[in-house]
């Protein structure tokens, strides 16, 4: 919301999809729920590079919400709450390794 210090953006889940856009090879971005937006259209290689840099790119747009959230969480997490700061760090690393994995594409 306005005013509390995150910059809104439409709402996630975020989907990288390919030929979503009718284009077979091209990858898109979609916002998804009751109605569907389109966040951004990949086109920064060859479409069907042998590289996948479009998909990648792609996965990598459509983590950010979850990339971010989870920064929130990490970031406004009390380490002080934990007894174990060992359980703390277990915690933040495994909450940052399932966002990168999404991002990967994994």
């Amino acid at each position: 919301t306005c005013g509390s210090g995150i910059v809104p953006h439409t709402p996630g889940p975020w989907k990288a999809s390919k030929g979503h856009d009718g284009e077979p090879d091209r990858w898109c971005v979609v916002a998804e729920g009751e109605m569907e937006y389109y966040i951004a259209v990949i086109e920064n290689g060859q479409p069907g590079d042998c590289c996948d840099t479009e998909g990648a790119t792609a996965r990598l747009i459509a983590a950010a919400p979850d990339l971010l959230q989870e920064l929130l969480n990490i970031a406004n997490a009390r380490p002080s709450t934990w007894e174990d700061p060992d359980d703390f760090k277990a915690w933040a690393q495994n909450r940052a390794r399932h966002a990168i994995a999404k991002a990967l594409g994994q």
